[in-house]
């Protein structure tokens, strides 16, 4: 509910710019966990040191690496003090936005996790930028708005 109160709040208050907003999604599926971000092109290419609509420069294998290279540097997650490896697995493109999903295999899970989230995501670009973060492990729901003055939160399951 409070996702849905801010979306409206911005895209009313939207009037003399663009909404800056990203959603992800984690969840746990075996010993896994699925991360899955929607972001948008222009924004991802400008966040990177881009022009969007250019050409990715020669220092990029292609469009998979400049999506992990951002994520690498915008989304930190660790499970009980220990940084997941994010792996790019799959892209859907949703013009002008992408849906990213990444995973990290071979969690070591215990009876009670505790997870930190280190959300950068654009936060370096846009001051009014926010961060839907929603959270499903076990049954459990939570979730949490990041901002350019709070990146950081913790989840206890």
């Amino acid at each position: 509910m409070k996702s849905l109160l801010l979306i409206c709040y911005l895209f009313l208050n939207s009037e003399v710019h663009d909404i800056h907003l990203s959603v992800t999604e984690m969840k746990r599926t075996g010993n896994d966990i699925e991360v899955i971000s929607k972001i948008f092109l222009d924004d991802l290419q400008t966040s990177m040191g881009l022009t969007p609509g250019e050409e990715l420069p020669e220092d990029y294998k292609g469009a998979d690496d400049l999506i992990q290279r951002f994520i690498d540097k915008s989304l930190i997650i660790y499970v009980n003090e220990k940084p997941l490896n994010l792996k790019l697995a799959k892209t859907e493109a949703a013009l002008p936005a992408v849906w990213v999903t990444f995973t990290a295999n071979k969690i070591e899970w215990r009876d009670t996790n505790v997870f930190s989230v280190d959300n950068k995501i654009m936060t370096d670009l846009f001051e009014d930028q926010k961060n839907i973060f929603k959270i499903h492990i076990d049954g459990e729901d939570d979730e949490h708005i990041f901002s350019s003055d709070q990146t950081l939160e913790t989840f206890n399951f």
